[in-house]
């Protein structure tokens, strides 16, 4: 069952919104605020390999580049492509200053998986001074306690000593 374009997003009826903006994008391809909208239900549903031509194409559109850098960054960083991901959030921190926060977090989260520490550090430490109440500052915290502990655990070495008699 399809439902009218703005309604579905509304409702939380991902599936029907895709199908929607699948159509949409089928009767004239350069609109690209429904690429923009189709690659981010298709992000929120898993499907990051569909998602990012159509990421790809709304960045075309500076007004909706950076929320299309970031998407496609979330995207990239969902298929293990940590390094464009960065690219992305970068590029979409300097398209769109609204996206900074959000833009921050994954660039710490991308420095993070490329074992990139002292990056994912001020990354992480930027948003939970930032936004310390909200999600992201929260789970920036979480990232920072656990980078904290990794660093002041002492290595342990454990031998054992068998001793042979002959």
């Amino acid at each position: 069952q399809t439902c009218a374009l703005p309604i579905c997003s509304r409702l939380d009826d991902t599936t029907g919104a895709i199908a929607d903006f699948r159509a949409v994008l089928a009767a004239k391809a350069d609109f690209s605020q429904a690429a923009l909208d189709l690659g981010v239900a298709l992000v929120q549903t898993g499907q990051y390999g569909e998602a990012m031509p159509w990421l790809q194409q709304a960045q075309a559109d500076p007004d909706l580049d950076g929320q299309a850098s970031l998407f496609l960054g979330i995207a990239q960083l969902r298929v293990g492509e940590a390094a464009a991901a960065d690219a992305n959030f970068e590029r979409a921190e300097a398209r769109d200053p609204t996206q900074q926060l959000a833009a921050r977090y994954y660039r710490g989260v991308a420095a993070y998986q490329m074992g990139k520490l002292p990056a994912a550090h001020d990354q992480f430490a930027f948003v939970a001074q930032a936004s310390p109440s909200s999600d992201m500052g929260r789970e920036a915290n979480r990232f920072l306690e656990r980078m904290q502990n990794t660093q002041t655990q002492p290595y342990q070495v454990y031998a054992s000593v068998r001793s042979e008699e002959h």
